[in-house]
């Protein structure tokens, strides 16, 4: 009885803003707050491996559009929200949002915004009315016929750099299976131009193997020389049910139905961020799903415990050492 006051008054605490007790995980210290916001399923793109496509997307958009408050309340939402929260916009296709440029003007006045976006679209909008202080961009390569070639990818990045926006050097790149035999090719004409390919690990079934763990030999060795970061090929999940984590504290997920999720592999919903609700821990707390599976909170060190430079590139497999293993 006396465990479960104590665990209940520390779930509390956490958010009525009680003295929190150390975090030790090597995250603790940083200074970066997220709200990793999806405004939409929907995209131009219909790639055959995005986990955006399975389900029923239909039903998605359609709650979407239900739920999601006119621009101008957005952005009030946002203006009540501490001015360290960052927001990465992701998807879908975030550019497909018919009111995603005034949102951004009214945002960007406020905090810093990241977005992830193939940038296949409204280059000229973004140009002509999206300041450029506090925005970075992150472009995504996919190489598929209907999509267009590197070469006019490429020239839209361009457009962007010679109009002054902050676009990063990472280019990040799906591995699949069916995308391997030019990753080389793409990599030397991306970095002609000073950008770097970051190859991502594919994780979905393909022609009946699962993957990554069904690569052939040769796929396998593809992927490891491709691959940007080693922690994205390490076997998922990875145990951190019981582990506190910074997961809700230092980042949260609002989905584009305006739930608010610890983390993307928490369901359990927080709050509604369309509703102005903004529920998010003052300390780590322990984590309640079997597993992680996105790893983000791992990559960032927020999982207590857990050191992402335990994982390591050793024989072209990626394993987790721990440091008291070779003691």
């Amino acid at each position: 009885m006396l465990r479960q006051l104590l665990k209940t008054a520390r779930k509390v605490g956490s958010l009525v803003g009680l003295r929190p007790r150390p975090f030790t995980g090597i995250g603790g210290g940083q200074k970066d707050y997220v709200i990793d916001w999806e405004p939409t399923y929907d995209c131009n793109y219909r790639c055959f491996y995005c986990f955006a496509a399975g389900g029923d997307i239909h039903t998605r958009l359609e709650r979407e559009r239900e739920r999601r408050p006119p621009v101008e309340r957005l952005i009030e939402i946002f203006a009540g929200i501490p001015s360290q929260w960052r927001v990465h916009l992701s998807g879908g296709e975030p550019l497909v949002y018919s009111e995603i440029i005034p949102l951004l003007i009214g945002v960007l006045q406020q905090r810093k915004v990241d977005m992830l976006t193939n940038l296949s679209i409204r280059i000229d909008e973004l140009i002509e009315s999206v300041p450029r202080s506090n925005f970075i961009i992150t472009a995504t390569w996919h190489p598929i016929p209907a999509h267009g070639d590197i070469e006019g990818f490429i020239s839209r990045l361009q457009r962007l750099l010679r109009g002054g926006f902050n676009v990063s050097k990472r280019v990040p790149y799906v591995l699949h299976p069916r995308q391997l035999a030019q990753v080389g090719e793409f990599k030397e004409r991306l970095e002609e131009v000073g950008f770097t390919l970051a190859g991502k690990v594919f994780r979905g079934t393909w022609q009946g193997r699962r993957y990554p763990d069904e690569h052939s030999p040769e796929e396998g060795r593809i992927v490891d020389e491709y691959l940007y970061d080693p922690i994205d090929r390490f076997p998922r999940p990875v145990a951190t049910k019981g582990e506190r984590c910074l997961a809700g504290c230092r980042t949260i997920v609002v989905r584009s139905d305006g739930s608010i999720h610890r983390c993307p592999d928490d369901r359990r919903v927080m709050g509604d961020f369309y509703a102005g609700e903004f529920p998010v821990y003052s300390e780590a707390m322990p984590c309640d799903v079997g597993g992680c599976h996105c790893i983000s909170s791992i990559a960032r060190g927020f999982v207590e415990g857990i050191d992402p430079r335990e994982f390591t590139r050793s024989r072209g497999v990626i394993r987790r050492q721990r440091a008291h293993s070779s003691r």
